[in-house]
């Protein structure tokens, strides 16, 4: 069940603003990746999963905010999608009642499966609402990323075995150390669909503050 879990919200009190609990999303997300696409690093801003429109009383609720990037939560994207809510300009003869994936709560890698040229194969008993994702949030147009990502986890796995050759375990622990930053960078996509990774790795992508458990 790969989901990411928010700690408790700070207490902020009463007269927080929803902008003051970006330190603590950032904690979760690391390095701005966006709750959505679990790729994109453009910046990505606190975003109300429930619009701000249709929930006003939820604008500064800690428990409706994530972080989203530009494309995931613009006019392309989420937007002001709700699926109760005719009035929305976002896919307003959308019929389909689908909610938009929430990391927090939704098993990413039981709807969808990575594939190895990083396609997103929708599966199991929610397969039509992954697709209907995938379509909304355009996560194919990531393809490409997510099969670099998978390159560079296999790339990492072989840079981690011994070797008694003193000058090829030196290169591969330059290599390894080049490497270490994208993969802590977009590890929160590897953790939430499930890509297999060696304890090995697992451990030094924790060491190099990636939040696995």
């Amino acid at each position: 069940m790969s989901r990411i879990t928010l700690g408790p919200p700070p207490a902020l009190g009463a007269t927080a603003k929803y902008r003051d609990y970006k330190p603590w999303l950032l904690e979760h997300f690391v390095d701005h990746v966006c709750a959505y696409c679990l790729m994109r690093d453009l910046g990505a801003e606190v975003e109300h999963y429930e619009p701000k429109k249709y929930a006003p009383g939820r604008e500064h609720d800690p428990t409706n905010l994530l972080l989203a990037c530009g494309n995931c939560n613009g006019p392309g994207g989420k937007h002001d999608y709700h699926p109760q809510h005719a009035e929305r300009r976002r896919r307003p003869q959308d019929t389909s009642g689908h909610l938009v994936l929430d990391v927090r709560v939704d098993d990413y890698a039981a709807m969808m499966r990575l594939r190895p040229d990083g396609s997103l194969e929708p599966e199991g008993p929610e397969s039509d609402r992954a697709a209907w994702n995938i379509s909304l949030l355009k996560l194919d147009l990531l393809d490409e990323e997510r099969a670099k990502l998978l390159d560079l986890v296999d790339a990492a796995e072989l840079a981690l075995e011994p070797s008694a050759d003193e000058t090829e375990a030196l290169k591969m622990d330059l290599l390894l150390a080049k490497m270490t930053p994208d993969l802590v960078g977009r590890v929160l996509l590897l953790e939430v669909l499930d890509v297999p990774m060696s304890e090995g790795l697992r451990a030094h992508l924790r060491e190099h503050g990636a939040p696995l458990g």
